[in-house]
This record gives structure tokens, sequence and C-alpha cells, in this order.
């Protein structure tokens, strides 16, 4: 009787364990992807630990191809005057190269710019209000490099604001920036700029 009870509960932790392992290898190829995402460029990489693409965190990352103008893209911003954005990104750009990473856009079809993000090679980051041209920058001494952005609308209390890697950030708050609004975002290598990202 002993062997018995021994035998089923045996019996249920190896099939507890084996439904797991079904459960995070799924999850896995679920969240690997950039599905969740509204559009794409049909040509990002997604990867998870075993794909040698380049992780800050977590299970999964995306990287694009060599010189490849490749991005992901939300549309749900859906129509505000306001965005706080932070993102981090592996810098393998070419030597001499700038690479605009991140754009806010008044439609969903990438056309109007409203705000644009570049790194260059040597950890230089720019945030650029595309209606009054004005930017502000940092640079990080990293190859990874957190970027964090606030960018709002106003006529002569627009604001931005960029940190890379945690530093105080940069503020420029009395633009007159006021028009169209945010729609969607962009991130990725959105011109093709020489290297990965």
């Amino acid at each position: 009787m002993k062997i018995t009870k021994f035998n089923m509960v045996a019996a249920r932790t190896v099939a507890a364990g084996c439904v797991l392992g079904l459960f995070m290898a799924a999850q896995s190829a679920v969240a690997c992807t950039v599905e969740s995402w509204s559009a794409d460029s049909d040509n990002v990489i997604p990867g998870g630990p075993d794909t040698g693409i380049e992780r800050y965190s977590g299970l999964c990352a995306m990287e694009t191809p060599e010189s490849t103008a490749a991005w992901v893209q939300d549309n749900n911003p859906g129509g505000i005057n306001r965005i706080r954005a932070r993102f981090y990104v592996f810098n393998e750009l070419d030597p001499a190269q700038s690479a605009v990473i991140y754009r806010g856009f008044s439609d969903t079809g990438g056309s109007n710019n409203l705000f644009t993000v570049r790194i260059a090679t040597d950890g230089t980051v720019r945030l650029i209000d595309n209606a009054t041209a004005v930017e502000v920058q940092q640079t990080a001494s990293t190859s990874w490099v957190s970027v964090e952005i606030d960018w709002a609308q106003g006529s002569g209390n627009g604001t931005i604001s960029l940190s890379v890697n945690g530093q105080d950030p940069v503020i420029e708050n009395t633009l007159s920036n006021t028009g169209s609004a945010l729609q969607a975002v962009r991130l990725g290598n959105l011109l093709g700029t020489a290297g990965t990202l």
C-alpha cells in the first residue's frame, strides 16, 4: 500500500513537472516575437537567451540586421500630447555613425515626425523636437544605453527632457510646439544606419 501511494505521488509530480515545462516552453516561444507590436518592418530579429542577441534583462530582445532599416511600431499613443518612454539599446553602430532609434508620429503611417531620438557611435544621444528644432543631448560611456525621454506639446511650455544611463535629465521646457497629437512611435534602426542595435 505504501509503495502504491509513493508511485502515485511520484507520477503526479512528474506529470506536474511536464506540464510546467511545456507551459514555460510555450511562454518563452510566445514572448520572443514582435507580434505584440502594432506593426513592424518585417525584418526585426527577435531572440531569446539561446540566440546570441544581446539582452539587457529578461528572456527576450530584438536586433536590427546589419545596416538595415528595421523597427517595431506602437499605435497605442492614439492621440496624446505627452509621452514618457524608457528603452535600452546595445550600441554596435559602425564608426562615426548616427542612427535614428526612436520617433513619434502624428499618424500611423510614419510620415509626420513630432520628435526624434538619435544615438551616435560615441554614445551621444539627442532628443529633438521636430516642430521647433530644439534638442537636448547626453552621452553614455557604455555599450548598453538606457534612454529615458519626456516629450510634451505646449504653447510656450512644451517640454523635451532626456536622461541617459540615469544621469540628471537635460530639460528644455519653454517650447511652442503645439500641433497634431501623437498617434504612434517607432523603435529600432529607423534609417538603416551602418551597424546593429
